[in-house]
Order: structure tokens, then sequence, then C-alpha cells
């Protein structure tokens, strides 16, 4: 149980993490929604009983104007939340298909809350007359009845009392302790001075005794100046009834007092019917404004409602829609070239969501790795190249240099190479140049003594031949010793032809001037 709090905990704890401002939308949300339970609770429970006895219509008032604060706010709230997705609509914003359904369907499945706070305050708005002038109130009408009948049957027996004690205090001319009440005028009377020292008292019982208390001064002022001679008084789970006159005998002035506590099933009686007479009283002369506060208050429930459905609808959009986003401009990041990009894990996620990402991330890192191992490739291609190009340059250059002529074919029969000794050996069309097809170079003499060494290694199936050609040139005939070779790849295919030339018109020379000094000696 421990750790499941704990993991609730850090969930809670990473989504304010993630989000500044969440903290403040869920304290306003949490504030809100205590208010209104707070307005329903007083409602259900005190209802207007404690008005009365604190401001009355007032109380009423200022209740319906914290409703009407904390209705402005909700419908705030609420079109807050509509223009938001109105705005993302306008926009085009990722994801605002998925909140116009969750808030759509949030708000369909609040409907039945919605109609019965609805029903309800029509009903109350329709009922509440009925119900304040109906039967209730003629019932609160008969218990008042009874209590004044009550108070009215109490005063009297109190009067005659008073009367009887009275009369007894005259033919006592001061002797107290000689009077001998009748039992069935017995009373709780206490016998006070004219400068209210208690002179004598007479109690029927413990209970009288207990709850029996002297009279302020401030209800001797109203005893003296003949303001209040009745009063009555809530004391623990009693009412406590005084009754307190002047008399006079032989030019003397003393107080007579009757104390009557009543018993606690009739003062709770009393009370609780006092107490309702007031509440129809009160709800009679505020029947608009009892209406009014009611109507303010189911209208809040429902426009709660529809915030906390829309809100919800926000909450879960944006868990579906926030990673979908994450993901959306970490692969534009990818795609401009930032390979390695990470997209961070904002807050928990579902299982799914959390898989994708991370199966995001280690995709980006494979690609860095990647992208490090092929750049570092093509730099060892590149040198490579570089080595290579170099290595060719060489051998074109010493090709170019050497008095050996050469000429390289590739498979169709395009001239490769034709370095400067054999275009000097061989007879050659004008705009001589390389990539061309030998047939479009050489000369007729010369083409023809090449197609007879091709067609000869062709038919003898070797690899290379020799022969002495005669190349008449404008300066004459040149003698030129011919090899043509068949180029082949590693797996024995033909890969073209090379063929070299060397001028052995001068060896010739000098042989043929060797054998006819030979010859001349012999």
């Amino acid at each position: 149980m421990s750790s499941r709090l704990q993991e609730i905990r850090n969930h809670y704890k990473e989504i304010i993490a993630t989000d500044p401002h969440i903290r403040n939308r869920m304290l306003a949300v949490v504030v809100l929604l205590l208010l209104l339970i707070v307005l329903v609770l007083f409602s259900m429970q005190k209802g207007f009983s404690v008005l009365e006895h604190s401001g009355s219509q007032l109380m009423v008032f200022v209740a319906i104007n914290v409703n009407i604060v904390l209705l402005a706010i909700v419908f705030y709230l609420i079109a807050r939340n509509l223009l938001k997705l109105s705005y993302e609509r306008r926009r085009h914003v990722l994801g605002v298909n998925l909140k116009t359904k969750l808030i759509t369907s949030f708000i369909i499945l609040s409907l039945p809350a919605m109609g019965f706070h609805l029903f309800a305050s029509y009903f109350i708005a329709t009922n509440l007359e009925s119900w304040l002038k109906g039967q209730q109130e003629s019932v609160i009408q008969s218990a008042q009845n009874v209590s004044d009948a009550y108070h009215q049957n109490l005063r009297k027996t109190m009067e005659l009392q008073h009367l009887i004690w009275a009369n007894y205090i005259i033919e006592s001319k001061g002797e107290f302790s000689a009077i001998k009440p009748l039992k069935n005028v017995e009373a709780n009377v206490s016998i006070y001075s004219e400068d209210q020292e208690l002179l004598d008292q007479w109690m029927q019982n413990e209970i009288s005794q207990t709850y029996w208390t002297a009279p302020s001064l401030n209800e001797w002022y109203q005893i003296k100046s003949n303001k209040q001679i009745w009063f009555t008084k809530e004391l623990e789970d009693r009412i406590i009834y005084r009754h307190i006159t002047p008399v006079s005998y032989e030019n003397k002035q003393l107080f007579l007092e009757i104390f009557y506590p009543a018993s606690p099933y009739s003062s709770s009686a009393i009370s609780e019917i006092i107490s309702q007479g007031h509440n129809t009283r009160f709800l009679t002369e505020s029947e608009d404004l009892v209406r009014g506060y009611y109507l303010i208050i189911f209208l809040l429930m429902t426009l709660f409602i529809i915030f906390v459905a829309t809100w919800l609808a926000f909450y879960l959009a944006r868990g579906f829609v926030q990673p979908i986003e994450d993901l959306a401009l970490a692969t534009q990041r990818v795609s401009e070239g930032e390979l390695g990009f990470q997209v961070k894990l904002q807050g928990p996620l579902d299982k799914d969501f959390a898989l994708l990402m991370k199966s995001f991330n280690s995709m980006s890192r494979d690609l860095l790795e990647h992208q490090i191992a092929l750049n570092k490739t093509t730099s060892n291609l590149q040198e490579s190249h570089r080595t290579l190009e170099s290595q060719i340059r060489f051998v074109e250059l010493v090709l170019e240099n050497i008095t050996t002529g050469v000429m390289s074919l590739d498979v169709e029969g395009h001239i490769e190479i034709l370095n400067h000794s054999a275009k000097q050996m061989l007879q050659l069309k004008p705009g001589v140049d390389t990539g061309r097809h030998y047939r479009d170079v050489l000369e007729e003499e010369s083409l023809q003594q090449f197609e007879e060494m091709v067609e000869q290694i062709k038919s003898d199936k070797e690899r290379s031949i020799s022969r002495n050609l005669i190349v008449h040139k404008k300066d004459g005939p040149v003698e030129v010793s011919a090899t043509l070779l068949v180029l082949q790849n590693s797996e024995g295919k033909s890969a073209g032809m090379v063929c070299v030339y060397n001028n052995i018109t001068e060896i010739q020379r000098l042989q043929r001037a060797r054998a006819w000094r030979e010859v001349a000696r012999r």
C-alpha cells in the first residue's frame, strides 16, 4: 500500500515538473470544488435555519453574490477552454480533432447529470411557493398557536401566583417566616428589598434551586424603570421564566419574583416551534431570494460538470497528443540532419507511448552511429580515391613520357588510353580523342592491321599476340612491333584489350646494316 502511494506521489511530482502551470490549474480546480461542496453541504444540512440569527436577508444576498462569483469563474474557465479549442482548430494544431471528440464524448456522457440538475432547478422554481404556503405552513402555524397558548396560560398562572403571594406578604407585615402557603398555590418565590437584597425565598425542589440565579443589574434597571417585568432566558436545556413586580405595604416597597424553570421536553419543543416559525416567516418573506439562491446553486453545479468534462478531455487529449507532438518535432529535427536527437520522456506515459519513444530514441542513436561510421567510411574512400587519382595521374604521366605507344580499349572497343607515342606511330584521323571507338580514330591502314590482330587473337583464343607492322607516315615508313593483350578480370571474363607499340625502325636498320657488313666481310 505504501509503495502504491509513493508511486502515485512520484507520478504527480513528474506531472507538475513537466508543466509549471499545471500546479496553479489543479489548485484552482480543487479550491473551486471545495467551495462548491461547502455551499451544497450548507444548503443540504443547514439551509436557512441560521439566517434569522445573523442578518437574515443580508446573508442570503451574500450567499447569492458568492454563488454568482463562482458562476462567473466557472463560466470563464469553460469559455477559455472552448476558445482555446476554437483557436487550435483554426491553426490546425496537431491533435485538435482528438480533443474535440473527447470533449464532445465527455459532455454527452455528463448529459444525464446536467439534465438532473436542470430538472431539479425547474422543480424548485415551480414548487417552492407550494412548499411555503401549503401543508407545512399550516402545521407550523398550528404549532405556533400551541406555543402561544402555552405561554399565555403560563403567564396567567404566574400572574395569579403573584397576586396570591403579594397578599401573603401584605398580611405577614414583614414576618415572612410565618407565611404558610397552601399546597395548590406553591411556587418558586423570592422576595427582595428595595435595595435589591434577597430577604426570603421559597423553592419547590432542587431543580429550581439549581437553575435559579439572582437578577442582573440590567434586569433590575428594567424593573425599576417599568420597562419589563417578564424575563425569558434559555439556560442549557431549559427555558427560564421570571415575573418580577413591586409590592407595597406600610409605606415600604418590596419586589416579588415568581420563578419557573420549564421541563427539558417542553423547553425543547417550544424552542423548536419558535425556530420553525421564524424560519417559515423568513422563507415566506424571502421566497424570491431563496428561489434565486437554489437556481444559481444548480446552475453552478451544471456548469461545473461541463467544466470538469472539458478539463478532463483536455487533460486526456494532452496525454495522447503531447507524445505525438514530441515525436513529430523529433522526426523533423532528424530529417533536418540532427541525427541522434533524443525525445525526453516528459512525465509518466502510457506503456505504448513510452515504448514508442524509446524505440525512436534507439533508432536515432543507431542513425547517428551509422552516420559516424558512414562518414568514416566516406573519409577512407575519399582518401583512397585521392590516392588512386594520384596513382592514375602518375601512370598517365609515365605513359605520356615513355617511347612505347599504348592504346587501351574497353570491351566495346572504345579507346580509354592513347598516349603521345602511340599517336606518333599510328595513322590517326583528325580530332583524335579518348572515349571514341577505335574505328573512328584509326586510319585505313592502321585500322586494317589492328583488326587483323583482333581477328587472329579471337581465332587462336590466345591472350596475346605480337606482330611487326609497317606504318606509312608522311616522313616515311615506320616499322612497329605491336603486341595485343586481352585483359581479364578476377572472374576470367574479358575486360578489354591493350595494344603496345614499339618503334623498331632504327633497330631494323641497324640489324640490316650489320647483316650487310657480315655479307661484305665474307
